[in-house]
């Protein structure tokens, strides 16, 4: 326990400084206003990195290996922070809450994301319905959660859609298989 609650004051204090930091960036360049300019890039542009769309956060998958820095960069200060234990201190995540989605981050990369929609599939859908939206052949692990691989992605990247004792879409995960 103390070793996931040092984990969560140290990310509060690397948050804070570079929120801060970047505010002392911006503030530093005076009436010039060149190095606070908004620019509209996101951070990573030209890197093939998503942006948020209209409708939600675009391809999920697109976030899976994002830095904190790009995370704090896309979407700002985070709703709340926790921390997720594993079966062994290793598997131990923070977890980034936003109103698109929770990125699961190790270390200081995303390597999860838990989401409300994705691919056509949000929560409240009824198991076949999902079944339908998900791409490639669907792999029935358990009677609690389908999932298939993402193709064309740039890492092995799966779907997993989580199922409440009624049968309906509980949570979506996106997530790097090879983690």
């Amino acid at each position: 326990m103390k070793c996931s609650l040092y984990f969560v004051a140290l990310l509060a204090v690397i948050l804070w400084f570079t929120i801060s930091g970047n505010v002392a960036a911006d503030d530093s360049e005076g009436a010039s206003g060149e190095a606070g300019k908004d620019t509209g890039e996101t951070a990573g542009a030209g890197q093939g990195l998503p942006t948020p769309g209209a409708g939600g956060i675009g391809d999920p998958a697109g976030f899976i290996g994002f830095t904190l820095e790009e995370l704090l960069r896309q979407f700002g200060a985070p709703l709340s922070v926790y921390a997720v234990r594993g079966l062994e201190e290793w598997q131990d995540d923070v977890v980034f809450v936003y109103n698109e989605a929770d990125f699961y981050v190790y270390k200081d990369r995303v390597w999860q994301l838990g989401l409300k929609s994705a691919y056509g599939i949000k929560t409240g859908d009824s198991r076949s319905s999902a079944m339908l939206a998900m791409q490639g052949p669907v792999e029935q692990s358990a009677s609690s959660y389908v999932q298939c691989s993402l193709q064309n992605k740039p890492w092995n990247t799966k779907l997993r859609v989580n199922f409440d004792r009624a049968g309906l879409v509980s949570i979506i995960f996106v997530y790097r298989s090879d983690f």
